[in-house]
């Protein structure tokens, strides 16, 4: 049978099966549908007579939008100012940043409906990295390192500006999970210390704490100490420097 033929005969037999009644003629029918249309058992020809018309025929409806774009740019700079969190940290404040948020040239901020914490990760979603930024291999770093200078340590200093810069985990001892450092930066001849809070360390992070605390120093930079951890040997630190 034909795919037309067997879509005819089908929309045919449903409108009889719903109005038949009895165990016996319901069976007669089943019997019928098995052999004219091909199927290898009974319980399929069930399954294909109980498929109401109106079921199999209408669309599928997706979930209907529920911001507008000005309302998604107005979440995307809160979580920005926010520094990114993830949707269940950001939903209970929301409606507290939203109410306290600046209102440019005299603007009123557009109503912001309820919004769920799996909303907020899907509407934000687009603003993260589209591929997570793989990993240096130990290769690269290996060239990163050649092409660092290193400082002649028996020469006396004599003049500010010659830095020695470290991170200090806040963590209790324990390592795993996600927690403060802090970017320590001393002088090493005059002992002038300055620090920026980051979270964990992640190497643009640790870049842009670095560049805040360089620019408010009271002297020109010359050098700057690292120890080989990956929050200072990379491509981001390299390039700002």
């Amino acid at each position: 049978m034909r795919a037309q033929e067997r879509k005819r005969f089908l929309e045919r037999a449903r409108m009889e099966y719903s109005r038949t009644r009895g165990k016996k003629a319901k069976g007669a029918m089943i019997d019928a549908v098995v052999q004219f249309v091909g199927y290898k058992s009974r319980k399929q020809a069930i399954r294909a007579l109980n498929i109401h018309p109106s079921t199999s025929a209408s669309p599928r409806r997706g979930r209907a939008k529920k911001l507008n774009a000005e309302q998604v740019e107005i979440l995307r700079k809160i979580w920005f100012a926010m520094d990114q969190p993830c949707g269940k940290r950001m939903q209970p404040m929301l409606r507290t940043w939203l109410e306290h948020m600046e209102k440019p040239h005299g603007e009123t901020i557009p109503t912001m409906p309820d919004i769920s914490a799996a909303t907020l990760d899907r509407v934000l979603s687009r603003f993260k990295l589209q591929k997570p930024q793989e990993r240096e291999s130990t290769l690269q770093l290996s060239h990163l390192k050649k092409s660092i200078p290193f400082v002649d340590r028996t020469k006396k200093i004599s003049t500010p500006g010659f830095l020695s810069v470290d991170t200090v985990a806040h963590c209790d001892g324990d390592m795993a999970g996600d927690f403060v450092w802090t970017l320590t930066v001393t002088d090493e001849l005059t002992g002038w210390t300055q620090t920026r809070a980051i979270w964990n360390k992640g190497q643009y992070g640790t870049c842009c704490a670095l560049d805040y605390i360089l620019r408010r120093l009271p002297f020109r930079i010359r050098g700057i100490n690292t120890d080989n951890g990956s929050e200072f040997i990379n491509h981001h630190l390299q390039r700002f420097l």
